[in-house]
């Protein structure tokens, strides 16, 4: 039985480890696209309507 209860708390802790990682990504992502909107914004002809790129 502890040996069962060993090997769950070490997937738990690799299963926390990954949600992490994907949160990291998610981070990373949005960050990126805010800076990419934010240049595409400025190089972007006058009146332009980029309300479709932005999320509410």
């Amino acid at each position: 039985m502890l040996a069962e209860i060993r090997s769950q708390v070490l997937d738990y802790a690799k299963e926390l480890w990954h949600l992490r990682e994907d949160s990291n990504t998610v981070d990373i992502n949005a960050e990126n696209y805010i800076e990419i909107y934010a240049k595409i914004k400025i190089f972007s002809l006058e009146g332009g309507n980029w309300c479709f790129c932005r999320s509410s």
